[in-house]
């Protein structure tokens, strides 16, 4: 008993420490505390609940918001099932009087260079979201990272990803497009996670999409070459065109920016790890 004692008591410690190393660098629940409605076009207000919306992480951004034809909702009118309270990015789509109806474009840039926290680590990008289901598969949501964040084409950009309502999807590095993953199923009107696992040392980036109806999809690991320290974020709704009229929504929500513990960190876990084991087969049994 004694010895199994000491050696839960080093695991515990060491996954302490395999803990300390990861660390939320930035996190927006988009959670505005608004009791109704909403407010457009205005996520840095204290009325928006901006410092508490970000509470968990260690660095706090404002946005701010570029379009052709779109505006933002923060609040809990943007509400949808599986997502409790997600920042509305919409495009307000023209009719063009013959039955059809021309797109626009709306996005999300974080004013906040995260590079001094991420730079030279192991960290991940992820959110939640769900793009309307009225969008023809002429257009895209997605993200981009780098200096400066513009998806999808600009060399600066070091990884930008498009994912169109049908499923293709477009990874774009440096402004070239570096892979055409696809997902199974469409993902308009689908709840779903997009998570990017960034890589410094190794130079890569590794992208996983996963929703209720396709499952988890690996769609792909990339290259990355960041032009320079810098480390912007860009969320982008970009609407070819539309299947109704007015508008197209995406709804992000737990928009996160994480560091992960350092390879050598988990490869010290398992030595100790299996070192305890050994132990406990020697002196227990």
């Amino acid at each position: 008993m004694r010895k199994t004692g000491i050696g839960s008591i080093a695991v515990a410690a060491l996954l302490g420490a395999v803990a300390s190393n990861a660390t939320v660098v930035f996190q927006d629940t988009f959670d505005s505390g608004i009791a109704s409605g909403g407010i457009w076009n205005d996520l840095n207000s204290a009325g928006t609940g901006w410092a508490a919306r970000q509470a968990g992480g260690t660095t706090n951004s404002t946005y701010t918001l570029g379009l052709t034809s779109g505006r933002t909702l923060i609040g809990p009118a943007a509400a949808t099932a599986g997502l409790a309270e997600p920042v509305l990015i919409r495009v307000d789509t023209t009719d063009n009087g013959d039955g059809t109806y021309a797109g626009g474009v709306a996005s999300l840039d974080l004013d906040t260079d995260f590079g001094s926290g991420l730079l030279g680590q192991q960290w991940k990008l992820s959110h939640k979201g769900k793009l309307a289901a009225n969008v023809e598969n002429r257009g895209w949501i997605g993200f981009s990272v780098g200096n400066p964040a513009n998806t999808p084409i600009d060399a600066g950009t070091a990884l930008g990803i498009n994912i169109f309502s049908g499923g293709a999807a477009q990874v774009w590095t440096n402004g070239v497009l570096a892979g055409s993953p696809f997902i199974p199923n469409a993902i308009s009107g689908q709840v779903y996670d997009l998570t990017t696992t960034f890589d410094e040392v190794a130079g890569t980036a590794q992208i996983s999409y996963v929703d209720g109806t396709s499952g988890t999809v690996d769609l792909g690991t990339y290259n990355v070459n960041f032009v320079d320290t810098s480390r912007f974020v860009e969320l982008k709704n970009n609407v070819g065109s539309a299947n109704g009229a007015g508008l197209v929504d995406w709804r992000v929500d737990d928009l996160t920016i994480e560091t992960i513990p350092e390879p050598a960190t988990l490869g010290m876990l398992a030595l100790v790890g299996g070192g305890i084991l050994w132990i406990r087969r020697r002196f227990v049994l």
